[in-house]
């Protein structure tokens, strides 16, 4: 659904596409660091080469995608 062109979506430069399923495999690292008791920091980065049944859809242009996550937690 999300890689996907519906026909009513379709347009010259954007052709229709199905997607049924796919798998990507994604390798990342996380870590939490606590910044006192009570509060933590959490960072993550990854890396996932997407399917080719994702990677072929007209709306995506990347083979790979990159992620990153910053938070903050509080614990009562």
């Amino acid at each position: 659904y999300y890689y996907g062109v519906r026909m009513t979506e379709a347009t010259m430069n954007r052709p229709a596409y199905k997607v049924d399923s796919a798998f990507s495999l994604q390798f990342g690292l996380m870590t939490n660091y606590r910044l006192s008791e009570n509060w933590s920091l959490t960072g993550r980065i990854a890396l996932a080469r997407l399917a080719d049944e994702i990677s072929d859809s007209p709306i995506v242009e990347d083979d790979f995608v990159t992620s990153a996550f910053i938070g903050i937690g509080y614990r009562f």
